[in-house]
């Protein structure tokens, strides 16, 4: 069977897997490196006062979503809570993925968000996330470009 949970210590090790391969499936490598010590002091840092999921398949870790949430730079009454990385394994996206993100934005409301973002990574199935958020109540919001800033 299939569960979402709240993370707890003993899936750090999971959870750095299943990111690393979502960082580099999303192509980040092009712009920055992977840093295991600063991805541990954002899970700590979520886990306490974001929203830090996992989804188990058969009591493995197959699914792993986390949402920070802030005070909105334009009105500190208004939290606002963002997606960080959603990712299921692909053998386990049929429904699994859906369940997570229902889990990771019911986490936020909970915690007080007023907003939550979602975010698309350019070139990893963009469009059909684009629909798929459209139709779960999502509208576009801002469109982001990144590039990489060598040191002088």
């Amino acid at each position: 069977g299939t569960m979402i949970r709240a993370a707890v210590p003993a899936d750090c090790p999971r959870i750095l897997e299943l990111g690393e391969r979502f960082f580099n499936e999303a192509g980040w490598r092009d712009v920055a490196t992977w840093d295991r010590v600063s991805v541990i002091d954002t899970l700590e840092a979520l886990s306490r006062g974001g929203v830090l999921l996992v989804a188990e398949a058969d009591g493995v870790v197959v699914g792993i979503a986390g949402a920070a949430l802030y005070p909105a730079y334009f009105n500190a009454g208004l939290t606002m809570a963002q997606e960080l990385f959603w990712y299921v394994e692909a053998a386990h996206r049929n429904g699994l993925g859906a369940a997570l993100l229902r889990e990771l934005e019911a986490g936020c409301r909970a915690k007080g968000a007023h907003t939550f973002t979602m975010i698309t990574v350019a070139g990893l199935d963009d469009e059909l996330l684009a629909k798929v958020y459209r139709r779960k109540g999502f509208r576009p919001a801002e469109r982001s470009f990144i590039k990489r800033l060598e040191a002088a």
